[in-house]
């Protein structure tokens, strides 16, 4: 397999999701669109979930400084301009995550 020496692969250990005095989840202020993540996600188990980020958002204005925000993660298995299989995640609901590549 030959890779492209302009793409740059970080693969780092699995980050806590903290979440900031101001309510801001680390993950938030970690991720882009298009980087290809891994995140450990508990609802009623913890589970493995991969894809390219397709969606980071919140569902409150920016005047809101953080206290009502709800955040909104959207990753896909596919590329991340095809979102056909997007899952929506709370980011609150997760628990540990890595970037695997930007």
């Amino acid at each position: 397999m030959h890779r492209n020496p302009l793409e740059v692969f970080i693969m780092t250990d699995w980050i806590n999701n903290a979440i900031d005095h101001n309510g801001i989840p680390l993950i938030v202020k970690s991720l882009h669109v298009g980087d290809f993540i891994e995140v450990i996600y508990a609802n009623s188990d913890e589970r493995l979930i991969g894809g390219y980020v397709t969606t980071l958002t919140s569902n409150s204005p920016k005047s809101d400084k953080g206290t009502n925000k709800v955040y909104f993660l959207g990753i896909s298995a596919e590329h991340p301009n095809n979102n056909e299989d997007e899952k929506m995640l709370w980011v609150t609901k997760i628990k540990l995550f890595r970037v695997v590549h930007k």
